[in-house]
């Protein structure tokens, strides 16, 4: 995971493949395993908003699977919602024209609906911080 902190010193190709890889990564963490993706938790978030879109829709896969594997445990969901995470997530979602596909947008939706039903703490501080303005306007 430490590649995706140089993502920008490499080419589109290059950065394509290290966010695959990171993906497939995410995909197989075990439930107790929370410190092998911690750190790419924050630059996930912050590659929502990557320019290239086939990027921004394998870090929205990574985090979904990273939500996914911790959804029974709102003490690690609360770790992993740091503070870029739910606006760069409804930033994704709500960018005209969508620069990702239908299923990434799908995929965002549900880190939402995750985040948010399975620990109120999260929703709580987004309710906090006027993010439901932006989820209202989905």
């Amino acid at each position: 995971m430490a590649v995706l902190s140089f993502l920008d010193f490499f080419s589109t190709t290059l950065q394509r493949v290290s966010i695959t890889i990171a993906a497939n990564v995410c995909r197989s963490v075990p439930s107790d395993c929370y410190s092998l993706v911690q750190d790419a938790v924050p630059l996930l978030s912050q590659l929502f908003l990557h320019s290239d879109a086939k990027v921004a829709e394998k870090a929205c896969k990574s985090m979904y699977y990273i939500v996914e594997s911790f959804q029974h445990s709102s003490a690690v969901l609360e770790k992993v919602c740091v503070d870029s995470l739910i606006p760069n997530t409804l930033k994704l979602i709500r960018t005209h024209p969508a620069i990702v596909d239908n299923t990434t947008r799908q995929q965002a939706l549900k880190i939402i609906r995750v985040l948010f039903s399975k620990s109120s703490r999260v929703a709580m501080d987004a309710f906090k911080q006027h993010s439901f303005l932006d989820v209202a306007s989905i």
